[in-house]
Formats: C-alpha cells, structure tokens, sequence
C-alpha cells in the first residue's frame, strides 16, 4: 500500500479535476491510501464546485486563479488563501509513524 497525496482540483467541472479525479480513484481501486489537498473557493467567478459532499480524503486548504488567467487587480492576488496546517499536520503523522516502526525493529 502507497500514501499518495494529490495538490489539485476536485470535483470542480475542469480537465485537471477530472484528470486528478480519474487518477485517485484508480489508486483507491489499487488499494493505496489517497489524500487530496484541493481550492476550497476558486476566485475567478466562473468556476464553481460540483454541489456535492467531498469524500473523507479531501482536505480543502487553499484558494486558486484558474491557469492562464491574467489578473492584474492586486487587492484579487492578495486575497488568495493557503493554509499549511494540513499539509504539516500530514507531515508530523509520517514521522511519528516511521519513528514507531523503527522502535519495533
């Protein structure tokens, strides 16, 4: 079993979500554990999320420009949001986990 962790779109009507959306279910299928940090708003207006409840392993923690978009409004570019909590949360876990399976050894 592999711990694979996705930074992308999903379940938003868009290549990269469908893409990303095809790929993690076929690694649920294969048995691995998935974890997807994707936008939890897109700033641009016109993409919207699918009016659905993501699944367990979708961690929303960052806002997002569609790619390509060229925007020069500075008040729109300051207002995009990471949160880091989660990706370091998920960071502490693995080493406490690697630090338990070494003491078993």
């Amino acid at each position: 079993m592999v711990r694979v962790a996705f930074l992308s779109s999903w379940n938003a009507p868009c290549g990269v979500s469908i893409h990303a959306e095809l790929l993690g279910r076929a690694f649920l299928r294969m048995g691995h554990n998935l974890l997807v940090y994707a936008p939890r708003e897109y700033e641009d207006g016109v993409t919207h999320l699918y009016h659905v409840m993501d699944e367990d392993f979708v961690v929303r923690s960052y806002s997002f420009l569609r790619y390509d978009d060229r925007y020069t409004d500075e008040n729109l570019i300051d207002s995009l949001y990471f949160d880091p909590k989660p990706l370091l949360e998920g960071e502490e876990e693995e080493e406490e986990d690697r630090r338990s399976k070494t003491s078993l050894m």
